[in-house]
């Protein structure tokens, strides 16, 4: 009762107050679907799969279903904001109504009748008329597995259930045959749906989660051979693939037609240099026999692709002022994405795709084409028609280019085979999904068997690999492994298709899923973007876009960020061609791309007059966590052992003289991690100097003392940075001897010139390559950087590994690189953010006795977490050490962080921090703002205006932030020199303090406003925190409590500031969080100006 009448007084107090608040009133609806959908133990993809599930489950009558998707309708459009229609009185009164009858229904509470939604369905519904629907998206929210039925609701019929039925369920056993793994509620598409009499819907073909894309080149591949596609989908899951001769000719075939139809001219030479320069970490372990062989080989690629685009492409109307390399389309309705090799589209509506292959076909069908190959194509065609005119003619063709003259080859359209590609595809999708659920995948590979005669080649080689790896693991590794892949891919499948939190769409999805409107409010978009400049004949291909009236100035993007570009008429890129980019540069208005392919012309930039940007998902970095967990499997039992906790690591009783510059406390640490033989786990709390003295002072024992070289690996770009800083203070000649691994745009600029490309770019011969190679002691990157770059381990034999912000990385990635390296040092702080998790926090859990009873909890946790409080509970003491030390925060800064997270064993040491920054606001008397500065934590407590309670500003703490910073500006004594961090966890909070700073016109050049999540790792002068917690739900939003009870988001908040800290929160509802309330027990700051 107590939860309906919470939510029965939030709606009258609306009511009274201001009864034309939709966006207020939606917040309450919002709120209360969140709320009965906490605990169950689903990932919910949209809200209105959330929507759906609440509605069928408990059940809600439709005629208020009806009038709650009118309102979730209009509050996604914003009609009062944008386009400034008033909503009628009468339709407010019903909104209210239904949403106070839902509250009713769901608590099982009568409510007072005037309040009750009584209208009927509209009759549009009862009697719809439409027999015909090209595409429909819809929930199924219940399977009549005897008469083969689907129950399912659509947006597009607002409280109507619909039922769909198919005249071969044979072709769909993932919907049809009963199974533990799908579950309910789940998203379909329905193509082509004809309305039967009975008002059954009978679609031609039906797509599965249509929003988990998946590429044209693994359904080719599989549907080719689609009675094995177990094997193959975990055999390329899990293996690594080689970069054998043939898959470099292939490389060497595109890299030969992308130059040939930008320039015929282009000689075999040159291009076989830049084939070197691109390739050189393979090419360098070719002996001259294979490299000749493969010389030769491209030279009849060559010739065959100069011949073609010279004289059969002109015999097809194609010409190079028409064509685009390496296009990319997303197809949200039938669930594919792809790049074609090239597309090329003519002034008269004729358009060709031409898919290029190095190899010759293999067991020709009648058009003389590889099945895998014409699947390729037939999808392809799909993708380009679907955001073509729908007068274009388009022929598709396949390229092989080792045939010579004969190679190029048409491959026509056939619907039916198209549709048997999209059945696989739904298989695909199927497999991956048993494959996340707990305890599936053991199952799955028993019903896999070797004995198979249709397994072949590779595909045969491959599995035998594969399965001997697990046959020869023990039961508690295969154990961890079965957990570990099930908890990645839970993550790929939330991270295509996305999962519904309180205030947006995470996952590739919210690209086509979300508005504009709620893309902007969630500052994910640049929309309304003019291109200025577009640089094609450059070694890098560069768009330069600028800013217009109707882009959000404030959106989060950064230097770095992987991108989609595409024309903004159209509101989504599912209706165009994508570029994919990269941002190199952020310059006020100024935006500048990288396109990751090369284009021959820039009309198509020119013929639309806006674009947009929005975030892009690299899939490989799934890739890597896969086969890591498998590098895991495939290692020694020992090393498996240790990695898991179940036997002790060694250690060695030599020691070692540390560097001066380290106190007694980092000594110590320094002595027992190069004694570890298997692995030493620091623990490093903020400002202790993990980077700056100690990972420096290791890096110069092992540079100094070792032969092998050590590789140094960060989670995030910024801490690899600082990790080349500290080396390069060690002597000016270490420059020479490490090598950066990583992106151009994602590294300093200090330190491009250490990036391995650059190391490597003047080398023309093997042996060059190789003396490069041999001159770096040091290996520095990212674990994703290096992750992409197996090869590295082929010519270095490391001695030790060392990574930096382990805390923060993922059990499958640490476990995977821990088994490549004979000895690993991982350092980091627990009680900081972990990595980003977002999967249910249930089924990350860990529930095997074998694993709980060796220190295993849960998956989201790192694997950092994990072995450091197994080695403190199994007395392994000399595996693991504390920095005690820290100089960055002032003493009294660091007491509170030091008392509630840290157990008082964090000790301040005098550094830079005696100095008083703030002297004079802590001296001036009087009763202004110089009070906001006596203690050097202040908490300032600050109501919440009525009409932010269900918004995610706070302009009252807004105020007070601008007030505190104009009053630094004014009364700081001239010439100093500090910096502000302002930390808010809402991207609305960031944007409406942005804006006061330049309402108020005051010099920003020294601030930084941002999540707590994007400033761990940073350091300010001064941090503001504006908490805009509105009301108690909030709480969890600003809160990060892990199972000992410490919040990190406030740690990492805390503990960002040199000198001073002031918090703006509303004292009534943090009262609520026992943390915060011993914080403003001791800092609130009671007297105010």
């Amino acid at each position: 009762m107590n939860e309906a009448n919470n939510y029965w007084h939030q709606l009258q107090a609306l009511k009274e107050t201001n009864s034309e608040d939709i966006q207020s009133l939606y917040a309450v609806f919002e709120d209360l679907i969140y709320k009965v959908t906490d605990a169950v133990n689903i990932t919910f993809s949209t809200f209105y799969v959330r929507m759906s599930y609440v509605f069928h489950s408990y059940p809600v009558p439709g005629n208020i279903q009806w009038q709650l998707y009118r309102l979730r309708k209009l509050n996604l459009e914003k009609n009062i904001a944008e386009d400034k229609k008033e909503v009628p009185s009468d339709d407010i009164h019903k909104y209210h109504n239904a949403t106070a009858s839902l509250v009713s229904v769901l608590f099982k509470e009568k409510i007072p009748s005037e309040s009750v939604f009584t209208d009927e369905l509209p009759k549009i519904f009862e009697n719809n008329n439409l027999k015909f629907y090209p595409a429909l998206r819809a929930v199924v929210q219940h399977v009549d597995y005897t008469k083969k039925l689907l129950h399912a609701v659509s947006e597009k019929l607002p409280g109507e259930a619909i039922t769909i039925e198919t005249d071969a369920p044979e072709l769909y056993p993932e919907l049809f045959i009963p199974n533990d793994w799908l579950g309910l509620p789940y998203t379909i598409s329905l193509i082509q749906s004809k309305v039967q009499d009975n008002g059954h819907f009978m679609p031609e073909l039906i797509i599965l989660e249509p929003d988990y894309l998946v590429d044209v080149t693994t359904v080719s591949e599989i549907s080719a051979d689609a009675e094995n596609i177990g094997f193959h989908l975990l055999t390329k899951k899990f293996i690594t693939q080689a970069v054998t001769s043939s898959l470099l000719e292939g490389h060497a075939a595109n890299l030969f037609l992308d130059n040939l139809v930008k320039n015929p001219d282009a000689g075999f030479r040159e291009l076989f240099t830049e084939l070197f320069h691109t390739y050189p970490l393979v090419l360098a372990k070719y002996d001259d026999d294979k490299l000749k062989e493969l010389y030769e080989n491209c030279k009849l690629h060559y010739s065959t692709l100069k011949w073609v685009t010279q004289k059969e492409f002109p015999k097809y109307n194609i010409f190079s002022d028409g064509i685009f390399v390496e296009p990319s389309f997303i197809n949200p309705v039938i669930g594919i994405q792809g790049r074609l090799d090239i597309l090329f589209r003519g002034d008269n509506n004729n358009q060709s795709i031409i898919e290029l292959k190095s190899g010759k076909p293999f067991m020709e069908n009648k058009y003389g084409l590889s099945r895998s190959h014409y699947y390729q194509t037939l999808l392809y065609d799909m993708l380009v028609k679907a955001v073509s005119r729908h007068d274009a003619t388009t022929s598709c063709f396949i390229l092989y280019s080792k045939l010579g003259e004969q190679g190029l080859r048409y491959a026509p359209p056939v619907k039916s085979m198209q549709n048997e590609a999209l059945r696989v595809r739904n298989q695909i999708f199927a497999l991956e999904k048993q494959i996340s659920v707990n305890g599936n995948l053991e199952n799955i590979i028993s019903d896999l068997s070797l004995d198979d005669k249709s397994l072949k080649g590779f595909l045969y080689s491959n599995w035998k690999y594969f399965k001997n790896v697990l046959n020869n693991a023990d039961d508690i590794s295969k154990t961890y492994f079965y957990a570990c892949v099930a908890f990645i891919s839970r993550e790929h499948l939330t991270a295509k298709t996305g999962v519904d939190v309180s205030d947006r769409l995470t996952g590739q999805s919210a690209v086509w899923l979300e508005t504009t409107t709620r893309k902007e409010d969630n500052f994910s978009i640049f929309k309304g973007l003019t291109i200025r400049e577009v640089k094609l004949s450059q070694e890098e291909p560069l768009v330069i876009l600028y800013k217009s009236e109707l882009t959000n100035k404030l959106a989060n993007f950064r230097a770095g960020d992987i991108v989609i570009l595409y024309p903004g008429e159209s509101q989504t890129p599912a209706r165009n061609q994508i570029f994919k980019c990269t941002i190199i540069e952020l310059d006020g208005d100024k935006i500048v791309l990288r396109l990751r392919a090369t284009q021959l012309n820039s009309t198509v930039f020119f013929d639309h007059k806006v674009w947009n940007i929005e975030p892009d998902m690299l899939e490989s970095s799934f890739n890597g966590l896969y086969r890591g967990v498998f590098d895991f499997l495939s290692s020694s039992e020992d090393k498996r052992h240790k990695i898991l906790g179940l036997s002790p690591p060694r250690c060695s009783d030599k020691m070692y003289d540390p560097p001066p510059y380290l106190i007694d406390s980092q000594r110590k640490i320094y002595q027992k991690a190069l004694q570890a033989e298997d692995y030493f786990l620091i623990w490093g709390p903020p400002g202790t100097g993990k980077t700056s003295r100690l990972v420096k002072a290791l890096t110069e024992y092992y540079y100094t003392s070792q032969t092998k070289p050590i590789l140094i690996a960060a989670y995030t770009n910024r801490a690899a940075d600082e990790i080349c800083e500290a080396i390069e203070s060690i002597n000016t000649e270490i420059k020479n001897h490490y090598v950066r691994v990583g992106a151009r745009y994602s590294t300093s600029p200090a330190y491009r010139q250490n990036l391995l490309e650059n190391k490597l770019k003047t080398c023309t011969q093997r042996t060059e390559v190789l003396k490069v190679l041999k001159d770096q002691q040091i290996v520095v990157g990212t674990l994703a950087s290096i992750s992409g770059k197996p090869e590295l381990f082929d010519y270095y034999d490391f001695a030790c590994g060392i990574v930096d912000e382990a805390s923060q990385v993922l059990e499958p990635t640490m476990a995977g690189l821990m088994s490549k390296l004979p000895k690993t040092i991982l350092i980091g702080d627990h009680k900081q953010l972990p990595s980003i998790v977002t999967q249910p926090e249930k089924l990350s859990r860990i529930e095997d006795l074998r694993l709980t009873s060796a220190g295993f909890d849960t998956l989201a946790d790192s694997l950092f977490e994990r072995m450091f409080n197994r080695c403190k509970e199994m007395d392994w003491n000399s595996a693991y050490g504390m920095l005690t030390h820290q100089g960055r925060m002032h003493p009294e800064i660091a007491s509170f962080p030091n008392e509630q997270f840290y157990d008082g064993n964090l000790h301040s040491i005098s550094s830079d921090t005696s100095y008083d920054l703030l002297e004079k606001m802590r001296t001036k008397p009087g009763t202004g703002m110089d009070l906001y500065f006596k203690s050097r934590i202040s908490f300032i407590d600050c109501q919440v205006a009525a009409g932010e309670i269900h918004l995610k500003t706070n302009t009252v703490e807004a105020v007070e932030v601008i007030s505190v910073i104009d009053y630094l500006n004014k009364n700081m004594p001239p010439g100093s020199k500090y910096d502000i961090g302002i930390i808010t966890p809402f991207r609305a909070q960031i944007a409406l303090i942005k804006n006061l700073l330049e309402v108020q016109k005051i010099d920003s050049s020294n601030i930084t406003i941002d999540t707590v999540e994007r400033y761990q790792g940073g350091a300010r002068d001064i941090i503001l925190i504006s908490l805009c917690a509105n009301k108690k739900s909030s709480l969890r939003s600003i809160t990060s409590v892990n199972k000992e009870g410490i919040d990190r988001k406030l740690n990492v908040a805390l503990t960002r500031a040199r000198q001073q800290v002031i918090i703006f929160g509303n004292k009534a509802i943090l009262m609520a969080d026992p943390t915060y309330a011993r914080l403003m027990e001791l800092y609130e700051t009671k007297e105010y100006r």
